[in-house]
């Protein structure tokens, strides 16, 4: 089978035997894709050098098994800068891909909202956690992982509510957002009201909104262990990295 020429971002890559390389992909028509770049370490390969993580690439590939031959790889322009401490946060959001989506099921909108933060993270690294976390939410609810925030479930009434901006909310797995209080084996984690109001209607939250920033992240970081229970590498190696740029500094 042949998979024909699509835009494609290389998630992740791995050396494979003495020459080639094994490349986790996202392409924008066919999915979550994995290829073997035969000979890709010899120095005149047509694919040395470019099959790294963030690189946005024209990729085509053939094979019957999951594991495809790729035939195809050219850089494309309007690449992400994503240098210095950005390429951690890239390799976060790779690995939220490589966990929760299937292979060969095809989401151009996830492709979309994936280039479109990619993009937002150079081009606004003060608002990288709003970006990162903007991306958890929309990549959750595309793949029906978490309910919309724009509806928060009032349980006295059993209706469905607008988000105040002066409320506090916590998430149950089974219900979504509901108001906290209303269920009390929830403790944690809560989020503001204007946290939810800003996520829904895609406006920044001010880079002074500490508490609401600080409750988003707590939320999307529960929802996200709820479906990767096992915990994520990029997360431990992003830790690390703070800790010996802390270190410096004093």
């Amino acid at each position: 089978m042949k998979y024909s020429p699509s835009p494609s971002y290389i998630l992740h890559s791995r050396r494979f035997q003495d020459t080639s390389v094994i490349v986790d992909t996202f392409t924008q028509e066919h999915g979550r894709l994995s290829f073997i770049a035969k000979g890709a370490i010899n120095p005149k390969s047509k694919f040395r050098g470019i099959l790294q993580p963030g690189r946005l690439l024209m990729l085509a590939g053939s094979g019957k098994s999951e594991l495809l031959t790729l035939t195809l790889a050219e850089e494309l322009p309007s690449q992400a800068d994503i240098s210095g401490n950005l390429f951690y946060s890239v390799a976060y959001l790779n690995e939220l891909l490589i966990k929760l989506m299937a292979k060969a099921d095809s989401h151009p909108e996830i492709f979309i909202l994936y280039q479109h933060t990619l993009l937002k993270l150079g081009q606004e690294p003060e608002q990288l956690e709003w970006h990162l976390r903007f991306f958890e939410y929309q990549f959750l609810w595309r793949l029906g992982l978490v309910a919309e925030f724009n509806a928060i479930m009032d349980i006295q009434t059993e209706n469905h509510l607008m988000p105040n901006i002066a409320e506090i909310y916590c998430y149950h797995p089974e219900v979504g957002l509901c108001i906290y209080g209303q269920y009390p084996e929830i403790v944690a984690p809560t989020i503001t009201g204007e946290a939810v109001i800003h996520l829904i209607k895609k406006i920044p939250l001010p880079l002074d909104a500490r508490a609401s920033r600080q409750s988003l992240k707590r939320l999307m970081r529960r929802v996200i262990d709820i479906h990767i229970p096992s915990g994520l590498k990029s997360r431990e190696v992003m830790k690390e990295i703070l800790k010996i740029q802390l270190s410096k500094k004093n």
